[in-house]
């Protein structure tokens, strides 16, 4: 039988912070993650945590997708910051306590707004010669390759992924447009399963989705250039569970 006595640690959170959100409806998910922020931060008594997805992913059962998506809500409901420090790839969360910058999460059958800032052209267009990892990214070797033929099952396959995407960035790519088409099928006919494209996909968000200057970069031609997905598809990631941080506790 569970018996947690305060004893063995507590987070310490206003009450008036505790009464905004009672009456705050947030999905139930988006609240798994923000109980993990809070922990994380309050707990630990910080202002601001660094938390990957796989740390997410362990501490509430949720999937990546579930992650990033559900990090995006906390956003739009402006109750979270996010921060990309350094040349790290773990993005830095903190709590927003100020509950009236809070905005309200729209009821079931109402329309969902848009509360993310969109790119303005400039932003999209505009690379700097003088950063190397994005010329990098930009040099594929995918460019003019001829359309090839696809089968049901394989198109089946591309229409998934493309879903994929766009849930996770929140963008409107078509996979009837033929060079998404062309692009994924030829890593499907490289042997690429449907797990392995959606698992670059949630790397790479995992670490572009919250860099403005990289986040345009979260789109087909990228992810699945021949000559990048496979270091995409291997990037780094690491649990690190509670346990870790009460052992690192001074």
């Amino acid at each position: 039988m569970a018996n947690p006595q305060m004893g063995t640690g507590y987070t310490p959170v206003a009450n008036e912070i505790l009464e905004a959100l009672a009456r705050t409806r947030i999905a139930g998910e988006a609240r798994q993650m923000l109980d993990v922020i809070i922990r994380k931060t309050y707990g630990f008594h910080k202002k601001e945590d660094r938390i990957s997805t796989s740390q997410f992913v362990g501490l509430t059962g949720l999937s990546n997708q579930a992650v990033h998506k559900n990090r995006k809500k906390l956003l739009d409901m402006n109750l979270i910051t996010v921060t990309k420090k350094g040349n790290g790839q773990i993005l830095t969360y903190s709590f927003q306590k100020d509950y009236d910058k809070w905005r309200a999460m729209p009821k079931k059958g109402s329309i969902a707004k848009k509360f993310s800032r969109p790119l303005s052209k400039k932003e999209i267009g505009y690379i700097p010669k003088s950063d190397a990892n994005i010329q990098n990214i930009l040099n594929t070797k995918d460019s003019n390759t001829k359309y090839i033929a696809i089968d049901e099952a394989h198109m089946e396959i591309i229409k998934e992924v493309i879903k994929h995407l766009n849930a996770q960035t929140g963008k409107e790519y078509r996979w009837e447009a033929r060079d998404n088409q062309n692009i994924i099928a030829a890593r499907l006919n490289e042997g690429y399963s449907k797990e392995d494209l959606k698992k670059v996909i949630d790397n790479q968000c995992d670490q572009w989705l919250h860099d403005e200057k990289m986040a345009v970069f979260l789109r087909p031609a990228t992810l699945f250039a021949s000559d990048k997905i496979e270091g995409y598809l291997n990037a780094d990631k690491r649990r690190d569970p509670w346990e870790s941080y009460r052992r690192d506790r001074s």
